[in-house]
């Protein structure tokens, strides 16, 4: 399924008067109070909020945790812009790098991920699951960029890639792994009904006939690793990721605009990777 043609320049010009739209003041003035006054990331979070709710793709209701990573400081990248506040990212580890490109984990060495105090069974949904990262890093390994299991390893997991292929689970036990070339770019799982899900990497969507045969974790979310009940951080990643982000789960279509949207925000501020 194609997607759209998209009329940013509409959208920018939607808000009136040089002002933002209210759902994206939020994220706009807590970065002021961190003393991060940055015009182009301030255009871009307030065009794409506004290009989230503009069309019948919309998905900004949908996503509860989004957090694009920009500011380039610790305490900018833990916002969480759609409702700063609430599931902050908590950062772990030594070595994490901030800047203008997101965050960069030192995975090998200093152990780092990002906690987004978001647990997938209190304040997830059985059946109902998005997931998502942007990754500025081309890398084959063992690592995840985010993921949450229970003792035995079976939950939501994310990896791409590894022995060239792109892994992922969604509420199940048993992992799908079609061929990926390189592992950069917009990743995302979605699931909105038991029988299946849908796995996106940039343009490219796949179906995947697996069941969601496990109950949400109770236990968070965790990016650039996976948080496994009983072992708590694995198999860290030392990616570049500029973008992530958590909510219910969203169509095809949805998805497929929403990677359009961000690729829009990663371009506008020079860090985008497709």
């Amino acid at each position: 399924m194609g997607v759209q043609a998209i009329n940013f320049a509409s959208f920018k010009s939607a808000t009136g008067g040089g002002g933002f739209d209210p759902d994206a003041e939020p994220y706009i003035n807590a970065l002021a109070a961190l003393g991060i006054v940055d015009s182009t990331i301030n255009d871009a979070w307030n065009t794409y909020v506004i290009g989230a709710k503009a069309t019948a793709d919309a998905f900004w209701s949908e996503i509860i945790v989004e957090c694009p990573l920009a500011g380039g400081t610790a305490a900018a990248h833990a916002i969480n812009a759609k409702n700063p506040g609430t599931y902050n990212g908590t950062m772990n580890g030594t070595g994490m790098t901030h800047n203008a490109n997101g965050v960069t984990g030192n995975g090998v060495t200093g152990l780092t991920y990002i906690d987004t105090n978001f647990n997938q069974s209190t304040d997830g949904a059985e059946d109902d699951e998005h997931v998502s990262v942007y990754s500025r890093t081309d890398f084959d390994g063992s690592s995840y960029l985010l993921g949450v299991a229970d003792s035995s390893g079976h939950g939501t997991t994310l990896r791409c890639r590894f022995a060239g292929l792109f892994q992922t689970k969604s509420q199940c036990s048993t992992q799908n792994s079609p061929a990926a070339t390189n592992s950069l770019g917009y990743l995302s799982i979605n699931r909105t009904a038991s029988a299946g899900y849908r796995k996106r990497q940039n343009s490219t969507n796949v179906d995947v006939t697996q069941s969601s045969d496990i109950a949400p974790v109770n236990a968070n979310f965790y990016i650039l690793a996976q948080n496994r009940v009983g072992s708590g951080a694995l198999s860290h990643a030392a990616f570049n990721i500029c973008w992530y982000g958590i909510g219910r789960g969203l169509t095809e279509a949805q998805d497929a605009y929403r990677q359009t949207l961000i690729e829009a925000f990663q371009d506008s501020l020079s860090r985008g990777v497709v």
